[in-house]
């Protein structure tokens, strides 16, 4: 990906994750000041200590009724595990056509909604003192 970064007035935001078993603990978040879209996002874990930075960058599409921005590119940097991921949009893939039986109105996301059966989790049976150890060679 080729990109020019040209200086622009961001919002710092920052956030703390409220759950305790998070990973993460803290996120700084610069968003562009005229587009409100995320330009960088400083990860930071439990401790502290940087985790990851996310650096992104948005193009326009123009059509005759709007201009809608989408994710040019996306790089992460993960500083525990020294490593580095690149998403763009370059790579990514649209089917032009549907399957066979699909519509659109199925990736409707107000038809998304609770599983029709609830699955309840199984508690393990206590096994009675007098019962025997069960048998691996059977």
């Amino acid at each position: 990906v080729n990109a020019v970064f040209i200086e622009r007035p961001l919002y710092r935001i920052e956030a703390s994750s409220r759950d305790p078993y998070a990973k993460h603990g803290r996120q700084v978040i610069y968003v562009d000041k005229d587009s409100m879209l995320p330009a960088y996002r400083f990860v930071f874990d439990r401790t502290g200590n940087i985790w990851k930075v996310v650096i992104s960058s948005f193009a326009m599409a123009r059509s005759e009724l709007r201009v809608l921005p989408y994710l040019a590119f996306e790089v992460i940097l993960d500083v525990k595990e020294d490593s580095a991921a690149l998403l763009s949009a370059k790579t990514v893939e649209y089917c032009s056509v549907l399957s066979e039986g699909a519509s659109l109105s199925q990736f409707d996301p107000a038809r998304i909604g609770k599983p029709k059966v609830a699955i309840a989790a199984s508690k393990p049976e206590k096994k009675k003192a007098d019962e025997p150890a069960a048998n691996l060679d059977d």
